[in-house]
């Protein structure tokens, strides 16, 4: 497997948590991992669900592992009928503004259902260390 992830020319920490994966499904059944097949799949995604309590994000990074060592180890078919994908969870992107309210001279301007939030931007043109907040 290590060798197919490089002639792709996968990242290091792809590689790593492939290899990972793999081996934590072998280990959990206690047997090589080309025994095994869609049924043993669907009760490892099920544990990792309820027994690790792992996030969506996680057990998909797992089962893409199992999908690649499958399909371009093994030379075998895979279903996503039979092994479903859970529903990715989108996180908010981190953003390096903060949320200030606008002078009291300001508010006199205000209407129904606006909100007079305004972001500053954090890197200015000046130093960031000379920034008051």
């Amino acid at each position: 497997m290590l060798e197919e992830l490089w002639r792709r020319n996968f990242a290091d920490t792809t590689v790593r948590s492939y290899l990972h994966g793999v081996a934590h499904f072998s280990r959990y059944f206690r047997g090589p991992p080309d025994q095994f097949g869609p049924e043993d799949i669907r009760k490892y995604q099920a544990m990792r669900f309820t027994k690790l309590k792992y996030s969506p994000n996680t057990v998909i990074l797992r089962l893409a592992a199992l999908r690649f060592f499958y399909i371009h180890v093994l030379k075998r078919g895979w279903s996503i009928a039979e092994t479903p994908y859970p529903k990715k969870v989108r996180h908010l992107p981190q953003t390096n503004l903060r949320p200030y309210r606008l002078r009291p001279q300001l508010r006199s301007i205000r209407r129904p259902g606006f909100d007079f939030v305004v972001f500053r931007a954090r890197h200015q043109r000046s130093c960031p260390a000379k920034q008051k907040y």
